[in-house]
């Protein structure tokens, strides 16, 4: 019987300890998960922080949604003391008919200090219009510097969009910038994106709100194919579901193609 009580405390005992590890390495295991998500939210908090200061800038050339693309075209020709942006890229004037269907985005929105781009362009506004006939060149992802020669580069969207709506008269006269390293795609809707060398054709023409039919998407069957002129006059054609925005252009202008694809045997 003491044999018995014994072997059966024994087993307790043992049972008790293994409890004991058992709970021990959960414990370690939390704590660690504890200590990465720790880590990782001083990473977070020091990225952001580079961001804003423009310490850390680069964005992988494969991040195409905007919203993590930002806007590298953008990016590269921010500036949130005009004049010092610390890189190259070109200044114009347009002069637009108000209401002139664009949206506006902030460039950071960690940073709203940052300034604004041009995010979106209504196809039948006054905008396109202007951009179609040749009158106004402003691209999506442009950042607006000035305003009726006010500077707002640094502003937020709030305080940009207040002084475009408190802008007198019928017309505005927005000064934008642009990255001298950006390829102007123009679309026939009257819609120019400025994109990098190299950015998927497919993923501008979605930005410019172009419609093209799509069929085996391996640049195969020709249904997507389009007319694509460089500012030089060169005329070749593209399939945009496998084709990217050339290196050495500055401007290329795309239309449907000409030619009849004839269907392969």
């Amino acid at each position: 019987e003491n044999s018995k009580s014994k072997i059966r405390a024994q087993s307790i005992r043992q049972e008790g300890r293994h409890k004991a590890q058992v709970l021990k390495k959960k414990a370690e295991h939390k704590l660690a998960h504890a200590n990465m998500r720790g880590i990782l939210c001083n990473l977070l908090i020091l990225s952001v922080a580079l961001i804003s200061s423009k310490a850390f800038v680069p964005i992988p050339n494969h991040c195409s949604s905007l919203h993590h693309r930002w806007s590298q075209i953008a990016r590269k020709a921010c500036s949130s003391d005009e004049g010092n942006t610390g890189c190259l890229m070109t200044e114009r004037n347009v002069i637009l008919q108000k209401p002139m269907g664009i949206i506006v985005e902030e460039l950071d929105q960690f940073n709203p200090t940052s300034g604004v781009i041009v995010k979106k362009m209504d196809p039948n506004g006054a905008t396109a219009a202007a951009s179609k006939s040749g009158n106004a060149d402003i691209c999506l992802h442009d950042k607006i510097l000035r305003i009726n020669d006010e500077n707002c580069a640094s502003e937020s969207f709030e305080t940009v969009m207040d002084r475009i709506i408190e802008s007198p008269g019928s017309d505005i006269t927005l000064t934008l910038a642009r990255s001298v390293d950006a390829v102007v795609v123009k679309w026939p809707n009257g819609i120019s994106v400025a994109a990098m060398p190299g950015e998927p054709l497919s993923g501008i023409a979605r930005q410019a709100l172009v419609r093209i039919p799509y069929s085996c998407t391996s640049g195969g069957c020709g249904t997507c194919e389009q007319s694509l002129v460089t500012e030089d006059g060169e005329q070749r054609y593209v399939r945009p579901c496998v084709a990217r925005v050339p290196k050495g252009s500055t401007t290329i202008t795309l239309n449907p193609s000409d030619r009849v694809i004839k269907p392969s045997s």
